[in-house]
């Protein structure tokens, strides 16, 4: 079925380790006038989770009136759930989080005998949260146990543990437990293009124009902008976007700066579909700049 609905979804890489966060990524969906066997379904369930499929479909130069296998731009899991009047609506809200509430509520008991790989750690410990898993660290596929281990209690903490004696981080991101070597900043190696004409108002940056002018640019400020729905963004992924050049600022604060295209690593983002009211479909990108060529 197809519902009308209103979605912020918030992914968040800030805190560096899902597993140890204290505050969920809270995603609020409002879905509108669905059919009592739904809010049935879903009451007092908190195993449920809801996948968000959404994007845009041209076809010779028209939006397609079809709607094939669109691109996955969210997976939560619900933590609560009310079901209220709105007007002449009836609202059903969900709170979801990507997998904490998998990861605090999760425990694992599992012998490791010498000699088996470290990463079957990783994969025992996704296995017991209900997680998909994937791995991309150095010596993933060689380090072995020295002696026998038994990992036992919380998923969380364990794997917080794990990741700190494998010199690794972790986050999860659409239903996904992501393994990463800690000096990692890149997650897949996807780069995005993104020209000024898919950006919705300015750029923001972390800096003062005439300050970054008076001191010069030790590295790249960090960004935030708004794009019509992108949902190919992943945490981790690098974006080209054109800002100030503030590595080259010219002699006086009255000169326009030039633009130049700057690459950010992405550490969050919102999707959010507003189909009630004038929000319109688009995601806030956060990104990270790098450290300025000679600085």
């Amino acid at each position: 079925p197809i519902y009308t609905l209103d979605f912020d979804a918030v992914i968040d890489a800030s805190a560096e380790s899902s597993s140890g966060s204290e505050t969920p990524q809270v995603s609020i969906i409002k879905l509108y006038n669905v059919g009592r066997d739904v809010i049935t379904m879903v009451g007092g369930n908190y195993q449920l989770y809801i996948k968000i499929e959404a994007g845009y479909v041209f076809k010779e130069g028209k939006v397609s009136e079809s709607l094939p296998n669109l691109p996955e731009i969210y997976l939560g899991f619900i933590h609560y759930s009310r079901t209220y009047s709105e007007g002449v609506d009836v609202v059903t809200e969900f709170h979801c989080t990507p997998a904490f509430d998998k990861l605090a509520t999760a425990r694992i008991s599992k012998q490791f005998n010498k000699g088996t790989f470290k990463k079957d750690v990783f994969v025992a410990l996704a296995s017991a949260a209900g997680l998909a898993l994937k791995m991309d660290y150095k010596n993933r596929d060689t380090e072995k146990l020295k002696t026998a281990k038994t990992i036992e209690g919380g998923v969380s903490q364990k794997l917080t543990e794990w990741c700190n004696q494998t010199d690794t981080i972790n986050y999860v991101e659409k239903g996904i437990l992501y393994i990463l070597d800690k000096d990692t900043k890149v997650q897949g190696k996807l780069i995005h293009n993104i020209p000024l004409s898919l950006i919705k108002g300015v750029v923001n940056l972390s800096v003062d124009v005439s300050k970054v002018i008076k001191e010069g640019a030790k590295r790249a400020p960090d960004v935030e902008f708004t794009t019509f729905l992108y949902p190919a963004i992943n945490l981790r992924d690098v974006v080209n976007v054109q800002i100030p050049d503030y590595t080259k600022p010219p002699t006086k604060t009255s000169e326009p700066v030039p633009y130049v295209e700057q690459q950010f690593v992405v550490t969050s983002y919102t999707h959010s579909l507003q189909s009630q009211g004038t929000g319109g479909w688009e995601t806030r990108i956060s990104g990270k700049g790098e450290q300025a060529e000679g600085a």
